[in-house]
């Protein structure tokens, strides 16, 4: 693959990006309208359709470009912080379903339920942040000085 073809899908999952943001940011605002509404989770199935469909949309790249060489002509570091950036996507539509499950008193009578959702949400951020910290230090002493 050559460099030109490398940074024209570079642009391609730049967009994906942009786009899963956009919807996520959406979903996250509609789980807030629901939530100051007063809607009962039983009105909501759609929603978490829809939620599924985007988790899965944003996900999917995040996982690929961190675990499979996509973009074998990028730098390791350009593809470390796209991954990275569709994992984020990824949780803040995470967070988008656990605002608007929390949002239901009956889930928070049942504290195993309530747990479950506070540790879904805040391990996943965690585990966001501590893979990144790992990897972006590996992939920063994997690089060459141009001038020493």
């Amino acid at each position: 693959m050559t460099t030109h073809e490398a940074e024209r899908r570079f642009g391609l999952w730049t967009i994906w990006l942009a786009a899963d943001a956009g919807a996520a940011s959406v979903l996250f605002l509609f789980a807030e309208a629901d939530i100051l509404g007063g809607k009962p989770l039983s009105q909501s199935l759609p929603w978490y359709f829809i939620w599924a469909a985007i988790q899965l949309a944003v996900t999917f790249p995040g996982v690929t470009l961190l675990v499979l060489r996509v973009l074998p002509g990028l730098v390791s570091w350009e593809r470390l912080k796209l991954a990275f950036g569709h994992l984020a996507v990824a949780w803040l539509t995470l967070l988008a379903f656990g605002l608007r499950t929390g949002g239901d008193e009956s889930i928070w009578l049942s504290s195993f339920a309530s747990t479950v959702l506070v540790t879904l949400v805040g391990g996943s951020a965690a585990l966001l942040v501590l893979s990144y910290a790992l990897l972006s230090r590996n992939a920063l002493q994997g690089r060459e000085e141009v001038f020493p």
